[in-house]
């Protein structure tokens, strides 16, 4: 497990999963997730990379892409202003990954 400090700007982004019940970070860490493959992943939300580039990059590692979050989502990544697909997935206590931890994840930077 790879395990850094938030940064400030990923601090004020973490109020966004402070309700959620299983979120993949030690409180002030985060846990970057190396293996995409065979996970379901749903993206909402808003990141410096656009959505159908990160999806693009998260098939070519192996993983499934869907548009909707249901019991068979693996993560949903979560960017600024979520919509509907968050609440959905705390309802369902499907796991959440802060986009900028996903984009430094798959493109090396944030």
């Amino acid at each position: 497990m790879n395990l850094r400090r938030l940064t400030p700007k990923e601090k004020d982004e973490t109020n966004i999963l402070k309700d959620c019940p299983k979120v993949l970070r030690p409180v002030g860490y985060v846990e970057i997730p190396m293996f995409w493959n065979n996970k379901n992943i749903c993206i909402t939300g808003t990141g410096i990379k656009s959505r159908k580039d990160l999806a693009a990059n998260l098939q070519e590692r192996g993983a499934n892409v869907t548009p909707t979050v249901s019991v068979l989502t693996s993560f949903l990544i979560v960017g600024k202003n979520p919509g509907s697909k968050l609440n959905k997935a705390r309802k369902l206590k499907i796991p959440l990954l802060l986009m900028s931890e996903a984009i430094k994840d798959l493109y090396g930077h944030s």
